[in-house]
This record gives structure tokens, C-alpha cells and sequence, in this order.
């Protein structure tokens, strides 16, 4: 990646199983990524080298 800008995602109306702390982690994937393959294995494409960031979430109670 050459060039570094904001990237943001609307998330509306998601509710998480329970209260804790959660993690967002991103990867970059060339090309396109497979979901079939994916949900049968969730490290397909969870590989340390293509690594680019994460973001902890704590979930609370309202």
C-alpha cells in the first residue's frame, strides 16, 4: 500500500453476544477473498506478514 487515508465502516444495529472485550483485527488480502473458504477455516487468511492494524472494543452493559 502506497498511500495512507481513513478508512471507515458504518456498523448499525449490531449487537455483541455478550459483555467483554472484543478485537477487530485487519489483514490485507490481494485479490479476492474467498468466504466459503473462510468460514471453513477463519486463519486462511490470518497471516502474521499481512498484519495491518487492529482496534480493542470494550463491550459494557447499557
Amino acid at each position: 500500500m502506497t498511500h495512507r487515508f481513513p478508512v471507515s465502516i458504518n456498523i448499525e444495529d449490531f449487537e455483541f453476544p455478550r459483555t467483554g472485550m472484543y478485537a477487530i483485527e485487519i489483514y490485507k488480502v490481494l485479490g479476492k477473498v474467498d468466504t466459503v473458504k473462510e468460514e471453513k477455516n477463519h486463519d486462511l487468511y490470518r497471516k502474521t506478514e499481512n498484519f495491518v492494524s487492529a482496534i480493542s472494543i470494550d463491550v459494557k452493559k447499557e
